[in-house]
């Protein structure tokens, strides 16, 4: 794990932003522990360590997400599938 820290203390800035942007959305995937840095990003993220922008951008990118989904209200989900079975 020190070689990995290491690894990690030599991204630059902008390096270590991306990186977390790939582990959040590894997180919200279902796969971040398949992560390269996972080991290191994991307890900071658990703790709430995580640099402004990149949760903000995360926020923003789920927000985006939704937003998209929105015009599939029930009434066009009946529509395509048919009717609830309860």
């Amino acid at each position: 794990m020190a070689s990995l820290d290491f690894d990690w203390m030599q991204l630059s800035h902008g390096e270590q932003l991306r990186e977390w942007g790939s582990f959040l959305r590894g997180l919200d995937a279902g796969d971040a522990g398949y992560h390269r840095y996972y080991r290191v990003l994991m307890p900071r993220w658990a703790r709430g360590d995580v640099p402004q922008i990149v949760g903000q951008a995360a926020g923003f990118a789920g927000f985006q997400e939704e937003a998209a989904c929105e015009w599939f209200d029930a009434g066009t989900a009946d529509q395509v599938l048919g009717p609830p079975p309860f």
